[in-house]
């Protein structure tokens, strides 16, 4: 490839970097940035500037002012937001300067163009997109530049004289003469091996750079998940409506492996109390707010025994203020912001439609006694007794099942079991709802007409029933555990994973969870698709956690880390010195008990003292003594042995201030001391040492003439 293509491919894949991460990140309308990669595909095949001389001198500044007058009309007239409308007017001043470019400089504005691109996309998004996009823009931007300081200074050398063409009739016209065999694949290894290097030096950069605030996480503009079933009022089958998609809704790091959860384990979101035949609301709508203490929320003073999971949530951008976690929380952590409960243990924060949130969170997982659970339950308090209890108008059907689901079990808990059992063995899951949804009484067609159904008809089904039978209950939505990833050690919970169940009321233990709903059948993927998305999602969170929201708090405990680290560094360090002073005042007590220890250790000191001494008066005596011994043991290996007398020449010629310099070959160094009355021993010595080092060729009169010209040259030099 020559070096003009070169250089445009690193100038358009560094336009492409920037746009992706414009896109990425929401930032520009689809139809925009297809008309600016159709314009990008096109320029690369046209001959642009013969398009700059064939059009009058003013075009170019003509169009600027009119994308600028398209900027204002794009914000006012179509509503765009004013970072959209800006990226609009760069992509059309872009394209612009790609149909007509003709110098340096145009090459320039494109690269501030898509640095622009890449500072309004770090604005829009920091996620993982944003990542790939930025490593790329890094790769092509250190290309791009070093082509075109290659070839600006090449031109600018040209126009001042100091280099010609060699072979200018043989080459095309342009810069690209300068380059006519360009070494693309090399140079690509070379930029690959700058951005690898620019990389691993910001690394240290950014651990110790201070943070002056927590780290954020923005979430693209434009790419808010809609999850329906968590609002004041959701109507029956709603959250079946989210169940069809596999896009991820949140991702979960537990402390405990999976082998030691529970299988009945989920992520609670939201309670719903008041059933009408077609809706499910709550009628207490009031939140209160829960005041943070130093770096958490405290929920409960105490726990039911020791049975703890530390969560730690990545959720998504989600049209819900909801949070989750699993049931009975003891605190939240404080880098949610704000807190607020309602009546029915759900928990909300801020709205956050357009960012990631990130917060920890510990639950009492502690497993029931049911043997403490009385038989007697009323009087039931009032958040149980009130609106938990009441069914409306429904089919008379309902109310017999029930009863006859129960009656052979007395306690009221096992009751609450019996219904589990019976739908859970007796109804077919259906994401397809052939009529339920559409029906007068959508929950008897779903128990005596269709029979399946999914979450929420049987959450409903059981929590009526238990109504009736006179046991307080409630529904609740949320989200099933999720897929283990193993890869990022954590659940990833996706919107297919959406769950309603329910919950009744037990004392002591208050509301206790209860799921009549079958085996949801899992969709089936290959286990390279798997792979794939296990890896995509460590790599999310690693982006995300380590990198997105390092803030002074992780700065503060990696400090502590190496602090730690080297404080056992140096109590090791320590340790071994103390070993080795031991080991040493032993050996010297048994020198002293051993005269002939005593006599080889002095003889030794004295000949390292007088090696000291001679190398204080003859500095070079350790080089000379090397010589002498390579001479003697290279003796039929003559280059060796004529390397070793133009090494020493050298070093007698620096001692009387003639030093060779590194740009200098051999023979360069000995014509420039043709004058000296050493000269020339030494261009005779350099041939010599030419021939045998670089020719091959020396013959057997080579040595002793070497030999000669060194003691000439030591006796001109002395």
């Amino acid at each position: 490839m020559s070096f003009e293509r070169t250089f445009k491919l690193f100038l358009y894949m560094m336009m492409l970097s920037g746009l992706a991460a414009v896109m990425a990140g929401g930032g520009a309308a689809l139809p925009a940035a297809v008309l600016f990669a159709f314009v990008l595909i096109v320029s690369w095949f046209l001959d642009t500037e013969k398009i700059r001389r064939a059009l009058p001198a003013w075009t170019p500044g003509g169009l600027a002012l009119a994308s600028v007058l398209f900027s204002l009309v794009d914000c006012v007239w179509f509503s765009r937001p004013l970072p959209v409308s800006l990226i609009h007017l760069l992509m059309f001043l872009a394209a612009v300067v790609l149909l007509t470019s003709s110098s340096d400089r145009d090459c320039l504005w494109l690269c501030l163009i898509s640095f622009g691109w890449m500072a309004a996309a770090s604005v829009l998004s920091a996620d993982l997109a944003f990542a790939l996009c930025l490593v790329s823009f890094l790769f092509a931007a250190v290309g791009a530049l070093v082509l075109f300081e290659m070839r600006r200074s090449c031109e600018h050398a040209r126009r001042r004289g100091r280099i010609s063409l060699l072979l200018a009739a043989h080459l095309p016209t342009g810069n690209s003469g300068f380059f006519a065999r360009f070494p693309a694949g090399k140079i690509t290894l070379l930029v690959l091996g700058m951005t690898g290097t620019v990389l691993l030096l910001s690394i240290p950069l950014f651990l110790v750079l201070p943070r002056i605030s927590p780290g954020t996480y923005r979430r693209p503009h434009g790419r808010t998940q809609l999850v329906s079933g968590f609002s004041d009022e959701v109507e029956l089958g709603e959250i079946g409506t989210i169940k069809e998609s596999e896009t991820v809704a949140m991702k979960i790091r537990l402390n405990e492996p999976p082998s030691k959860l529970p299988l009945t384990l989920k992520w609670r979101g939201i309670a719903l109390d008041s059933y009408d035949g077609h809706s499910w609301r709550r009628s207490k709508k009031a939140r209160q707010e829960i005041v943070a203490g130093r770096s958490f929320f405290k929920l409960e003073a105490y726990t039911r025994g020791p049975g703890l999971l530390f969560q730690t949530v990545f959720l998504e951008a989600l049209s819900t203020d909801v949070i989750f976690a699993a049931n009975r929380v003891l605190a939240f952590s404080s880098d949610l912001g704000s807190l607020e409960r309602d009546a029915y243990g759900g928990y909300f924060t801020m709205p956050h439609a357009g960012a990631r949130i990130r917060y920890s969170a510990v639950s009492d997982i502690t497993p029931l006694d049911a043997r403490l659970i009385p038989a007697e339950q009323t009087p039931y308090p009032a958040e149980a007794g009130s609106v938990c209890l009441q069914v409306p108008e429904l089919d008379p059907r309902i109310a017999g099942l029930a009863v006859q689901i129960t009656a052979a079990e007395r306690h009221p808990f096992m009751k609450a079991q019996a219904l589990e059992r019976y739908l859970r063995r007796e109804y077919r899951y259906s994401l397809r709802l052939r009529g339920p949804a559409g029906s007068a009484d959508p929950l008897a067609a779903f128990l005596f007409e269709f029979r399946e159904g999914h979450c929420e008809y049987f959450a409903t089904a059981m929590a009526v029933m238990l109504r009736q039978i006179g046991i307080p209950s409630r529904l609740v939505n949320g989200f099933r555990v999720g897929e283990y990833s193993t890869l990022g050690d954590m659940w990833v919970v996706r919107q297919s994973d959406a769950h309603s169940w329910v919950e009744a009321y037990f004392k002591p233990y208050g509301w206790l969870e209860f799921d009549p709903t079958p085996t949801e059948p899992r969709p089936v993927r290959t286990g390279l698709a798997r792979l794939v998305s296990a890896a995509l999602d460590a790599l999310d969170v690693w982006w995300w956690d380590g990198v997105v929201s390092y803030d002074i708090w992780k700065q503060s405990a990696m400090v502590g880390a190496a602090s730690s680290w080297a404080n056992r560094q140096l109590a090791r360090a320590e340790t071994w010195a103390s070993a080795v002073h031991r080991r040493g005042l032993a050996v010297a007590s048994k020198m002293q008990a051993s005269p002939l220890l005593t006599t080889l250790a002095g003889a030794l000191l004295a000949l390292l003292s007088a090696a000291a001494l001679a190398r204080l008066v003859r500095p070079r005596w350790p080089s000379t003594l090397r010589r002498k011994l390579d001479r003697r043991l290279h003796a039929h290996f003559r280059p060796a042995i004529i390397l070793s007398f133009y090494e020493e020449a050298l070093e007698l010629l620096e001692a009387r201030g003639f030093q060779r310099g590194r740009s200098q070959t051999p023979l360069e160094f000995a014509r420039a001391l043709r004058d000296h009355p050493a000269g020339d021993a030494l261009m005779e010595l350099t041939r010599i040492y030419n021939r045998a080092r670089f020719g091959g060729s020396f013959t057997t009169g080579d040595r002793p003439r070497a030999e000669a010209l060194l003691a000439t040259l030591r006796a001109l030099l002395s």
